[in-house]
């Protein structure tokens, strides 16, 4: 009976060095948290607005925003727009 020969490992690039920096835990990006905070607030305003309101918050007789938060357009599912948009700014 022949001996098999063992299979040779290939040899494997080494890994590039990695600063220590970047193996710490990493900072925020803090434009991005406030923006997106802020679009949470606004988003979480207008789902208020249109889940517990019959007329829509600070919206004046001849402004025509009511026209636009009671539009069929203004559900997805069921859910209002803005409270899709508050998840997403979640994320």
């Amino acid at each position: 009976m022949a001996k098999r020969k063992k299979p040779q490992r290939r040899p494997t690039a080494p890994k590039a060095a990695v600063p220590a920096k970047a193996q710490a835990t990493r900072e925020p990006d803090w434009p991005v948290v406030v923006l997106a905070l802020t679009g949470m607030a606004i988003t979480a305003y207008l789902s208020f607005g249109s889940l517990f309101s019959a007329s829509p918050l600070f919206c004046g007789p001849d402004s025509g925003c009511d026209i636009v938060q009671n539009s069929r357009f203004a559900t997805l599912l069921g859910l209002p727009i803005a409270l899709w948009g508050f998840g997403l700014y979640a994320l």
